[in-house]
């Protein structure tokens, strides 16, 4: 209807072209102020999850979880939420994009914590999945695996791979173990004044992830009516290397 009316206006002479990825291929390459104001905003969400570590417990609600996010967000510096936080426990944690809910958190359960905060324009990301008391094996097993592959990605970083081959290395170790049927999304997404940004890390994406993007590293497993693991960070990508952002520990912490 747009593309209409802008006809209409312009007139015969005038002749509208449809293009892509000029703007999206510009802002995916951060500068180095761009990168710091990035890092401030990882710093924020870093800091929220130490303090979350100190106040989850059984008995507090998906809800109420959410709630302390935004509110620490805010108080720490940043204007706000970059999305809307994912706090699923449990089954609950299968469903990779669930909605806070009132479900109360319970003992022998994994809680993945999705979330991120928008500071001077720029967006955080992460996620970090933790353990109410003691869980069974399968869960830690399922754990193992998520981490190995996010640190064999974040460690095989770099710009010139496509995005196809970084997915691959994450993919491959969740494959092997058992668990590729369980991994249904990519492994990642770059993200700047956006959320979601170019490049996408991603088994469908064939281009060339370049020197200097902001992409996150986000692989999980999601056993339907059991469990969820993610675990993300950010990294900048160099010449044969990575920086990473995120700080925050990412073997399994039991509360």
């Amino acid at each position: 209807d747009q593309v209409e009316a802008l006809r209409s206006a312009l007139g015969d002479g005038v002749e509208l072209v449809p293009v892509k990825d000029i703007v999206e291929a510009a802002v995916a390459i951060k500068e180095p102020a761009e990168v710091e104001t990035i890092r401030k905003a990882v710093a924020i969400t870093d800091d929220v999850f130490d303090q979350l570590c100190g106040l989850i417990k059984p008995g507090m609600t998906e809800l109420e979880i959410a709630a302390e996010i935004a509110y620490r967000h805010m108080k720490g510096g940043a204007s706000g939420n970059s999305f809307d936080s994912i706090v699923a426990a449990g089954d609950h944690g299968a469903l990779p994009h669930a909605r806070p809910s009132e479900r109360k958190l319970q003992s022998g359960e994994l809680v993945v914590l999705d979330f991120g905060c928008v500071y001077q324009g720029y967006c955080s990301d992460m996620t970090r999945t933790v353990a109410i008391g003691p869980i069974p094996d399968e869960h830690r097993r399922g754990y193992d695996v998520v981490l190995q592959a996010q640190l064999k990605a974040v460690e095989a970083a770099r710009a010139g791979l496509t995005g196809i081959e970084l997915d691959a290395v994450a993919r491959q170790h969740i494959t092997e173990a058992g668990l590729g049927e369980f991994f249904g999304h990519g492994l990642g997404h770059g993200v700047g004044l956006e959320i979601h940004e170019a490049p996408r890390v991603s088994y469908v994406n064939s281009g060339v992830l370049p020197v200097g993007a902001a992409v996150t590293i986000e692989p999980g497993v999601y056993i339907p009516g059991a469990y969820g693991v993610r675990i993300e960070d950010i990294i900048i990508l160099r010449d044969g290397s990575a920086d990473l952002l995120t700080r925050s520990p990412k073997e399994l912490i039991t509360l």
